[in-house]
């Protein structure tokens, strides 16, 4: 009896994550994701800061087991943050199985350049992984131009719900970590960081 209770049970939990639910709101994620990793990568190029932070360091400290990853030549470098830039433009506007190559381009280049050297480590970098990782397995929806906006297909509720989970886990995770005397009664480290740019409006005097 259990047995079947629990093959119940298993079937509604996949009737339930399996329905199909109105996608645009996944289609938006996908393409602001995608111009977002784009519009990153744009930048460290334009900025030139591919030579201070790969090319002119003799030592980088790779991550624990990561080691063999080559971390140049030049244009090795330069091909990860080109490839970047095409990736999250195809993740935006992309079609069908493009979406998760490109997806899936997109958390390997930026695992590559994240883990050849510990020195360049932003805790935002695991969310980008994350979530270029979920985007590559699950089936985006499609979206087409309309003079209402962004419009999506279907996605599985399911699929919806990853990806209103990793968002919470991050938001959850970033609230705890800042019950601390450092951040509520110090401000710190907005403090040090509103410093150096109190040449900015609003922010200096």
């Amino acid at each position: 009896m259990s047995l079947v209770k629990g093959a119940a049970s298993f079937a509604r939990g996949r009737a339930f994550f399996g329905e199909h639910l109105p996608g645009a709101s996944v289609a938006f994620f996908r393409v602001a994701f995608g111009l977002v990793v784009a519009g990153s990568a744009l930048r460290t190029l334009c900025l030139g800061w591919v030579e201070p932070h790969y090319l002119e360091p003799s030592i980088h400290f790779a991550h624990a087991g990561f080691g063999w990853l080559p971390v140049g030549p030049a244009w090795l470098v330069y091909g990860r943050y080109v490839g970047l830039v095409l990736a999250g433009l195809a993740l935006a506007v992309g079609r069908g199985r493009v979406l998760r190559i490109a997806a899936g381009l997109i958390a390997l280049l930026f695992a590559w350049n994240h883990f050849v050297d510990k020195a360049l480590y932003l805790n935002h970098h695991h969310l980008v992984m994350l979530f270029a990782i979920l985007l590559a397995g699950i089936p985006a929806p499609r979206t087409r131009p309309s003079p209402r906006g962004v419009v999506g297909g279907t996605v599985a509720r399911g699929s919806l719900w990853l990806l209103r989970a990793q968002v919470m886990l991050v938001y959850l995770h970033a609230g705890l970590a800042k019950i601390h005397p450092d951040w509520l009664l110090e401000a710190q480290p907005l403090r040090l960081w509103f410093a150096e740019r109190d040449h900015w409006p609003l922010i200096g005097g």
